[in-house]
């Protein structure tokens, strides 16, 4: 996602950030390839990302939904934004070390059982319900 304080555009792909400062998060692979060749401003924790969106040294910053929202209403910061719609979507997967290989029947049907009862549906609907306007 997109967070900004001031700047309102269209959010259509990561080409259409190129006119912009963007903070990152270091590390992020997916933000470091998207943004690759663009002005980006790599920061170490997200709340550093949010401390330079505040203070106007980057123009936007680009995270996870989840976590920029969950660390925006942490900070208690005011004013600022995500615009719609993400700039990139993309499956998650769960990952387990081979040493718990003996739990991916369990956790494959935990996740199936979740799906079905809606469950994940009701958590992405929080999480966006959470998001800043």
């Amino acid at each position: 996602m997109v967070f900004t304080k001031n700047k309102v555009f269209p959010v259509n792909g990561w080409d259409s950030l190129k006119p912009y400062k963007i903070g990152i998060l270091r590390g992020n692979k997916f933000a470091e390839k998207g943004t690759e060749g663009m002005n980006r401003l790599p920061a170490n924790t997200i709340e550093q990302l949010f401390e330079m969106l505040d203070a106007e040294r980057a123009d936007i910053i680009v995270l996870l939904r989840w976590n920029g929202s969950t660390t925006l209403k942490k900070m208690n910061l005011t004013g600022i934004r995500v615009l719609e719609p993400p700039v990139e979507t993309m499956p998650l997967y769960h990952y387990l070390h081979k040493k718990n290989e003996r739990l991916v029947p369990k956790v494959a049907a935990a996740l199936k059982e979740m799906e079905k009862e809606g469950l994940i549906q009701k958590i992405r609907e929080q999480a966006q319900a959470d998001a800043p306007k």
